[in-house]
């Protein structure tokens, strides 16, 4: 089901445009049972975190994957509420974080069967630990939350690979973190520094700083083409930056959350006349995602806020109703998807589908 949801997302996507210009189809999710922040993959899975019902064991809440058709799993804590998913992998892995008790967090690996391997440090001391992203080869980068002896406490950027943990170099400074990791193992995040956060990059475990005048900068997206997105502080507040090729510029206005491997970038604005807004920013274009909804179906909804993109420009989003003061989750997507009672209506499309997707590899 798996191979035919990912042929389905890519011929519509093959037939589609992502310019920002071209209509997106709006879907809530909260339909089939989603809501607060949602991470999707490539092949139209989601997943989120979900209350428990009064009668759940143990009263905890938990992760659901969405999968193809719709189709929902269960996925629990250790034994102990989970927070918030971060990262769901074309192969049904998920990272995310748990409540692992006595006031600390942790991250765990869900595999594509629903196992759960919680991250701990090596002497599972109950430090608090962060997992921020995860790459294919299952490489997780974050922090760890360290306690001084006169109890301030700092943070310092680790990854994890197979079990091994690595605090990464940070030439002597004694506070920062990791925030995402590509294909090829370059990591970035930030230093703290007397004078403000710097962004950087990790080759190879050696630490860069990203070139900016700003007194202060954040890195937090990288892709496989080596560009960064982040933030840098300007008069006005931090702006969202973007390093491409050694070089930054700068998008305006906005914090980010996401960036995809078309160098999409995905995150917050906020303006005194319009509050939080969910943003795109693509080709030098700023796009205010509210603008995106069908004005027939969604009037008086704003996207408040944003969570995920994926490579094909689908946006998992918060959305709002200030005169209802209710809250959805819904997907943008720059083309139209299955509903679920139409999905079972593609397996008879399957044949043309495998054959467009094998004369489109063909070509390239």
């Amino acid at each position: 089901m798996k191979v035919l949801l990912r042929i389905v997302i890519f011929t519509a996507a093959c037939s589609s445009s992502l310019a920002s210009s071209a209509p997106y189809e709006t879907y809530r999710l909260s339909t089939v049972g989603v809501s607060g922040r949602t991470v999707i993959n490539n092949v139209g899975e989601f997943a989120f975190k979900a209350d428990a019902p009064y009668n759940y064991p143990f009263y905890y809440d938990h992760f659901v994957r969405m999968g193809p058709g719709w189709v929902k799993q269960t996925l629990d804590g250790p034994a102990s509420d989970v927070v918030a998913p971060t990262k769901l992998l074309d192969s049904g892995a998920l990272l995310g974080e748990t409540y692992y008790g006595s006031g600390y967090d942790k991250p765990g690996i869900w595999d594509p069967y629903g196992l759960l391997t919680v991250i701990t440090t090596p002497a599972n001391n109950g430090a608090a630990l962060n997992g921020r992203d995860m790459n294919g080869a299952g490489t997780v980068v974050g922090s760890v939350f360290l306690t001084n002896t006169g109890s301030s406490s700092y943070s310092l950027p680790v990854f994890w690979k197979n079990t091994q943990y690595t605090v990464l170099d940070t030439a002597g400074i004694n506070k920062g973190s990791a925030s995402a990791i590509n294909t090829v193992g370059q990591i970035v995040g930030n230093v703290d520094l007397a004078g403000g956060s710097k962004a950087v990059i990790w080759n190879e475990g050696q630490m860069s700083y990203l070139p900016s005048t700003a007194s202060s900068t954040y890195a937090y997206a990288i892709n496989d083409q080596g560009w960064i997105a982040g933030g840098q502080l300007a008069l006005d507040g931090y702006h969202v930056a973007l390093w491409r090729d050694g070089l930054v510029t700068d998008l305006g206005v906005g914090s980010v959350r996401d960036m995809n491997e078309s160098g999409m970038i995905i995150g917050v604005r906020y303006t005194a006349s319009a509050g939080e807004r969910g943003m795109l920013w693509h080709d030098g274009e700023a796009i205010d995602l509210t603008t995106l909804l069908d004005p027939a179906r969604f009037a008086g909804w704003v996207v408040r806020d944003v969570y995920d993109i994926n490579d094909l420009g689908q946006i998992t989003a918060s959305i709002y109703n200030r005169s209802l003061y209710r809250y959805e989750t819904v997907m943008l997507s720059p083309f139209a998807i299955p509903e679920p009672a139409q999905f079972a209506l593609l397996l008879a499309g399957l044949p043309v589908l495998l054959f467009r997707k094998r004369c489109s590899e063909n070509r390239t």
